[in-house]
């Protein structure tokens, strides 16, 4: 791939009567493959301010215009991307302070290809000076009209090259969080304990196959003769109805992925230079009610699936002789 980058900013050091510091950046970015195909081009703009009372304000802009896509058909041909704009706004209080936050979000709004939005949050507390916690939670949805499901041979699809590409309209619903515990109980003994929740729920619909390579065209299924049918957690689709085309079948897609991930590190150092290590790894996972987003009951079934615990522990000796 050939990548270029031209990036133009300026920064302002000095103080004035509101802000301690601020900067802007400009930039441009193409991407092409090696055969010569522009798969990538973007715009931006960015800026961010550090306030008198040290909270700080983050902002973008970026704008993607109409390129080509080499990777949606999963090395089939190539496809447009259809371009859109994206923005998003950070904050943050002063972390020098025992309580901080920070909170932000961002998105795109509809275009042909779909729309998406997130929003996160972020709190440290620092009750003591040996003891932190940290909390960052984020959630997100997102619309994707044609995201890849599979491809199916068949000689009749001349304009895709002997293949149908399928896609499907994606609706994503996705909220996790990373939290973390530092403390430090002497300066020989301290604990470390992390947890990595995650639940992510995909609901597939207007199931659709590429019609013609560089474009963002698409035929659905069960428009203009072709058919569709779902029975026992399987769709059969007819390409052509009466036609020649020889059915297929795939599985139902949605998909519902909830997992947990955490380990707890306590470090003794028992004599100088020498530690011992005792880790506790365990992770959760759970697959069920695929496309049907609940927190309450997917946050249920998360812990009450079947934990996988790895138990360590790891020993140094400093031998200085």
């Amino acid at each position: 791939a050939i990548n270029g980058h031209v990036v133009v900013g300026y920064r302002w050091f000095d103080p004035d009567h509101l802000f301690r510091q601020k900067r802007v950046f400009f930039s441009i970015f193409r991407n092409y493959d090696l055969g010569g195909n522009k798969t990538g081009e973007g715009y931006s703009m960015r800026s961010r301010v550090e306030f008198l009372n040290y909270w700080r304000l983050r902002t973008g802009l970026f704008y993607n215009p109409k390129t080509l896509d080499n990777n949606r058909t999963r090395g089939g041909p190539l496809t447009e991307n259809p371009g859109g704009v994206f923005a998003h706004l950070f904050v943050s209080t002063d972390f020098r302070k025992v309580l901080a936050f920070r909170f932000g979000g961002g998105g795109s709004p509809r275009s042909a290809s779909g729309w998406q939005w997130f929003t996160f949050g972020g709190l440290e507390w620092k009750p003591s000076t040996t003891l932190r916690l940290r909390l960052s939670p984020q959630y997100s949805r997102s619309h994707n009209f044609a995201h890849y499901v599979r491809r199916q041979t068949d000689p009749l699809a001349v304009a895709t090259f002997g293949a149908r590409y399928v896609f499907g309209a994606l609706n994503r619903s996705s909220l996790s969080a990373n939290v973390r515990i530092d403390w430090t109980f002497t300066p020989k003994l301290s604990l470390q304990v992390y947890l990595q929740p995650l639940l992510s729920t995909g609901s597939y619909g207007d199931f659709r196959e590429l019609s013609q390579p560089g474009t963002y065209d698409f035929n659905t299924y069960g428009e203009n003769d072709s058919r569709i049918t779902y029975s026992n957690g399987e769709y059969t689709v007819d390409p052509d109805g009466s036609g020649p085309a020889v059915p297929f079948t795939f599985e139902n897609p949605d998909f519902n992925f909830k997992s947990l991930l955490g380990n707890a590190v306590l470090r003794w150092e028992y004599m100088p230079g020498s530690t011992i290590y005792l880790v506790w790894t365990q992770s959760r996972l759970n697959l069920s009610d695929p496309g049907n987003f609940d927190f309450g009951r997917d946050f249920r079934s998360l812990f009450s699936a079947q934990p996988d615990n790895v138990f360590l522990v790891k020993i140094s000796y400093w031998w200085n002789p």
